[in-house]
């Protein structure tokens, strides 16, 4: 599929794309993202700073795209995960899972999900998680 060159960078910025801005609560900085593109982050001192600076970098993103003759990917429209998943375990694990929990003074629920963000590189969200630590911008 070819891209369409007819369409301006903030014309295709109009459309619902997934915009997200994370602390990091060690530094004090923002980053945000723009979820659709590839390597599409930056960062600023204040969430403003970095919702600014990423609607420059999606800019500058979708002409290179569009430079290079790609397509740009439609927005993803509200994923429709549930959050809620089921998983097999061997007995021995489910029993040493659930170990690891009451060792921890937590549930089974929450020693998966924290072990599940720890694989994903997402431990300080879960174990700092607020409402206010990931905001959806735009």
């Amino acid at each position: 599929m070819m891209a369409d060159i007819s369409k301006s960078p903030s014309e295709y910025l109009k459309a619902p794309y997934c915009r997200v801005v994370i602390p990091d609560h060690e530094t004090g900085t923002y980053t945000a993202r723009v979820m659709e593109f590839a390597g599409c982050v930056t960062q600023g001192d204040t969430i403003a700073e970095a919702h600014e600076r990423l609607e420059q970098a999606a800019e500058d993103w979708i002409k290179a795209a569009l430079d290079m003759g790609q397509t740009i990917p439609a927005p993803t429209e509200e994923q429709s995960y549930s959050g809620r998943i089921l998983v097999r375990l061997p007995k021995s694990l489910h029993q040493r899972a659930t170990e690891a929990a009451e060792a921890d003074a937590t549930s089974l629920n929450q020693f998966i999900v924290a072990a599940v963000a720890e694989r994903v590189g997402e431990t300080k969200q879960v174990q700092s998680a607020r409402p206010r630590d990931a905001e959806r911008v735009g």
